[in-house]
């Protein structure tokens, strides 16, 4: 594992952003327009991350949702790139814009909608800011977008609304009025176990991507500003359950968490947990294999198959 301290200026700049990873809002014009002249279109690929400003609990990040999203995201890009020669570029410039949920009166949170207020036969500022990115990177050549979504808000309001049965998404609003090719992951849902509002395994996630994660995870969350809770301070959410288990699915009690209000967010954390998933039975050496690792590669194993089943069933046409 490399330390920042140790490489060269040129090294650690080429860590922090890997030449692979292309984000549009750091590209050159001119760069884009070549990109765009020298990759064919069935390749042309964007992965749009989204998140919300909103607490996960008294001390990780308020725009935690799209850090970790981007995280994923940027391992995402960078094994297509290496592993099947497909190079995406990554479009974060709203990441933050989202939905406000139960967590709304929590000091900190900032969204432009509340949860359910997305309807599709109805204008709204976040449908006209994703109207205007779509439309205009139509314009510029690109018809296939993956969403890389890091907030349940998020995708409960504008993806998937099971309870909804005439419900219209995001996804064929945008598909219907660009003529472009839309899908979505819901990433920290999807593969290994579905993490709830700021518990142990996001937690215990961002603790491992900060400090024990391989080189290109951990300078991810540099890259992105994730930085972990301090660990004296997590005894105070120790103990904290309100997840109840609800036809076979675990479902977060949000009135009991809000009624807990020094908790900011937390549904559940066990520290034994959190420890378990980071550390060997010594409670202090980094776990080598399984835990939080173990859950994190199972997550982008299945999101990095949906992205090219997504590529390849819409990149013949």
């Amino acid at each position: 594992m490399s330390t920042e301290e140790s490489l060269p200026p040129s090294e650690f700049q080429q860590k922090l952003w890997p030449p692979e990873l292309l984000y549009w809002r750091r590209m050159g014009s001119r760069e884009l327009s070549d990109h765009v002249e020298a990759t064919p279109p069935e390749n042309r690929l964007v992965l749009v991350t989204w998140g919300v400003l909103e607490a996960h609990g008294p001390y990780l990040a308020l725009g935690l949702d799209a850090m970790m999203a981007q995280v994923a995201t940027d391992r995402v890009a960078f094994d297509l790139h290496k592993k099947h020669g497909i190079r995406p570029i990554i479009f974060n410039s709203f990441a933050d814009i989202g939905t406000y949920s139960v967590t709304k009166d929590i000091p900190g949170s900032v969204a432009i909608e509340d949860w359910e207020q997305f309807n599709a036969s109805q204008t709204s500022p976040m449908l006209e800011i994703w109207h205007a990115v779509i439309g205009r990177l139509k314009r510029e050549g690109f018809e296939r977008f993956f969403l890389i979504n890091g907030d349940g808000g998020n995708w409960m309001n504008y993806m998937a609304r099971p309870n909804t049965p005439d419900f219209i998404s995001l996804k064929q609003v945008l598909e219907q009025a660009h003529g472009v090719h839309f899908a979505g992951s819901n990433w920290d849902q999807e593969g290994g176990v579905a993490w709830k509002h700021g518990e142990s395994h996001s937690h215990a996630f961002v603790k491992w991507v900060c400090d024990f994660a391989p080189d290109f995870e951990r300078f991810a969350s540099l890259r992105h500003g994730i930085r972990p809770a301090p660990e004296e301070e997590l005894h105070a959410l120790d103990g904290t359950n309100f997840v109840d288990t609800v036809d076979g699915r675990r479902i977060s009690n949000w009135p009991k968490i809000l009624a807990h209000p020094e908790l900011r967010g937390v549904a559940e954390f066990s520290l034994e947990k959190y420890r378990e998933l980071l550390y060997e039975a010594d409670g202090k050496t980094p776990r080598a294999s399984g835990g939080i690792q173990e859950d994190y590669e199972a997550k982008i194993q299945h999101l990095t198959a949906n992205v090219l089943k997504f590529v390849h069933e819409t990149g013949t046409e």
